[in-house]
């Protein structure tokens, strides 16, 4: 009897302790989903009468590696933060992202592509989509003719 008694002890105090570690590995994977996707950079989209705005935060990446596209609705940002050359040194910490990145945003109302532009200041992206002025409708009377 003493000898289940010790494997009972035994056998809590292992599901006390694995109990412990699924705690601390959930509680890990919730804090990493919290955190933004070095591939995916955070944006605004800023609608105002006259145009659409986007920001898109792209600190340490140059001009000449990112391509903005837009196709059906969609506008794509791509690029590469590039990782320094470190002169035949090691990383002793390596805590920034580096690499490719890409961010897909819906435009949902109609723009006037061939008048966008787009401009990197400071590590942010700004695209302006000048939008289509929406015409007023007009009414046409057509005339009925009786035969």
């Amino acid at each position: 009897m003493i000898k289940s008694e010790k494997k009972s002890k035994g056998l809590i105090e292992l599901h006390k302790n694995l109990e412990k570690i699924f705690q601390e590995f959930i509680s890990e994977i919730q804090s990493v989903g919290d955190r933004q996707s070095p591939n995916l950079p955070p944006a605004d989209i800023i609608t105002g009468h006259d145009s659409i705005v986007i920001y898109l935060d792209a600190p340490g990446v140059s001009g000449k590696d990112v391509e903005i596209a837009f196709a059906n609705g969609l506008l794509t940002i791509r690029g590469e933060k590039r990782l320094p050359a470190c002169c035949g040194m090691k990383h002793h910490i390596l805590e920034r992202n580096f690499g490719i990145f890409s961010r897909t945003l819906p435009v949902q109302v109609p723009v006037n592509i061939d008048r966008a532009r787009a401009t990197l200041k400071n590590g942010v992206i700004e695209i302006e989509l000048p939008r289509i002025q929406e015409r007023r409708k007009r009414i046409h009377k057509i005339v009925l003719e009786e035969k």
